[in-house]
């Protein structure tokens, strides 16, 4: 008996009263707050107003920006003299090298003196990217003034494309073997037009006609071969010439949306607000 009252006195908690009305505060849901028609109108005209209010401001200042136009041009570069393999690792960084270039000081430099900027003022115009799953990369020049960057558009492309013909070009290695082949041609004239003497001289005179008809005939082959590359070979070139793309920024339309989107976040937190408000002056006694 002992034992059973000193466990009863150690697990007896004494329990202090507590008003109805702080209980009801205490376990207060939303559903209990007591909004008529009226209340719930006048909520949702606020929140409507602040939506269009957000949307409207949001697409006047977009519309009284400074106004941006665009212009266009697609330029074809082909993948299978550099990528034999059609590697994908291989063919994305063949595209990124020459987005890449475009912006290069090497092709913008001459024409950003045109339009008296920098190249890096220039590059700032640019706009270079990949057509999706394409061999055609798109250049897109920006500016105040439509036909300005119709100008721009199609002065970077061309040195682009000058650029990228010179680096593909054989060029040096064809005036190399063309000299060759002169100079065999010389020597073999000049090896003709001697009269060896005696046997040894014959012999002598002999071997390098020999050597220098053997290099003419290297030389001569190499270049054919060439020429061939060259016929048969895709080039870089131009798909469409310059067009104007219209105004690219600003974008009312978009900013509008974006406008109203961030009007409905703000009239959620002022509906929230105001009906944490009217909790605050609602009596306790009418919770229940």
């Amino acid at each position: 008996m002992e034992l059973e009252a000193e466990s009863r006195a150690r697990t007896w908690t004494p329990v202090l009263q507590v008003p109805d009305e702080t209980v009801a505060v205490a376990t207060f849901q939303w559903k209990r707050v007591p909004l008529t028609r009226g209340v719930l109108l006048r909520l949702a005209a606020i929140a409507a107003a602040i939506v269009i209010a957000c949307g409207v401001l949001a697409f006047g200042v977009s519309e009284m920006l400074p106004k941006t136009y665009g212009a266009r041009t697609e330029i074809v570069y082909p993948l299978s003299a550099n990528n034999p393999s059609g590697d994908t690792l291989r063919t994305d960084r063949v595209l990124a090298t020459q987005l890449v270039a475009i912006k290069s000081r090497q092709v913008l430099t001459p024409v950003a003196a045109k339009y008296h900027m920098t190249a890096d003022q220039l590059s700032k115009k640019i706009i270079a990217s990949v057509l999706q799953d394409s061999e055609v990369i798109r250049i897109e020049a920006d500016d105040a003034s439509q036909g300005k960057a119709l100008k721009i558009v199609s002065d970077v492309s061309t040195a682009y494309l000058a650029s990228a013909a010179k680096a593909t070009s054989n060029v040096d290695v064809e005036n190399a073997l063309r000299k060759q082949i002169s100079d065999a041609n010389t020597k073999i004239a000049t090896l003709n037009a001697q009269r060896p003497q005696s046997s040894a001289e014959v012999l002598q005179q002999q071997t390098q006609l020999n050597i220098a008809n053997s290099q003419l005939s290297s030389a001569t082959s190499q270049l054919n071969q060439l020429a061939i590359n060259d016929a048969s070979a895709q080039t870089v070139k131009s798909l469409t010439n310059p067009y104007a793309a219209g105004k690219v920024a600003p974008k009312p339309m978009r900013a509008g949306i974006a406008g109203v989107l961030a009007g409905m976040l703000i009239a959620a937190g002022v509906v929230v607000l105001v009906l944490r408000r009217r909790l605050r002056d609602i009596p306790a006694d009418q919770f229940g």
